[in-house]
């Protein structure tokens, strides 16, 4: 289902407003702030949706930033929403192949719940392994590569250290967003994973 551009296409059709997958940019932006900081540095936005991310960065400091997205209607409603902010950049592509992309054009990459979405799909372990091989591919050398999961490390360490992708790979700890009175459910983990790999 998450793996297919229909879903994704029909959802956003119907669902017009933006939407944040596990955290809002405040939630994190030291750690995007450590990890990426070079205000200037390139920026791949990978699986943008309509989260708000771009945007956030933007009015934060960051102007360099290229969302891209397999669903031309998320691409074309953000686009469209925000084509005042004419730096931001917004692609139709597939994570899994960025044709079109040169090697080494971008300082910084992030995911916020792609890796998770791949993962969920038909296919899921080699999805993943191309998809993060592009990312590695149009990562300068030393670039670093943020991805927010919902997945600990016993789950997603398999994937990303793989060693012929080259990562060396950092996890911190986010704490979830709740409502008041809300507490998670037996056996959910209380925070998502933030996982630093530096190419």
């Amino acid at each position: 289902m998450y793996g297919q551009v229909g879903y994704w296409d029909d959802r956003y059709t119907k669902e017009a407003e933006e939407f944040e997958w596990y955290q809002s940019y405040d939630n994190f932006k030291d750690k995007i702030k450590a990890g990426f900081s070079d205000s200037n540095g390139k920026i791949l936005n990978l699986g943008s949706g309509s989260s708000r991310l771009p945007v956030s960065m933007y009015l934060d400091g960051y102007k360099n930033i290229t969302s891209v997205d397999f669903s031309k209607v998320s691409i074309d409603m953000m686009s469209g929403k925000f084509a005042d902010k004419a730096e931001l950049e917004w692609k139709v592509m597939d994570v899994r192949k960025l044709d079109g992309i040169p090697d080494g054009a971008f300082d910084y990459a992030i995911d916020k719940g792609t890796i998770d979405s791949l993962l969920c799909g038909g296919n899921s372990t080699q999805n993943v392994y191309q998809y993060l091989k592009e990312i590695k591919r149009v990562l300068k050398p030393g670039g670093t590569f943020l991805c927010l999961s919902y997945g600990s490390p016993t789950k997603r360490d398999q994937h990303l250290k793989r060693q012929s992708l080259g990562f060396t790979v950092s996890v911190q700890n986010i704490d979830k967003p709740t409502a008041a009175g809300v507490t998670p459910s037996p056996g959910m983990d209380a925070v998502h994973y933030l996982y630093t790999c530096k190419a």
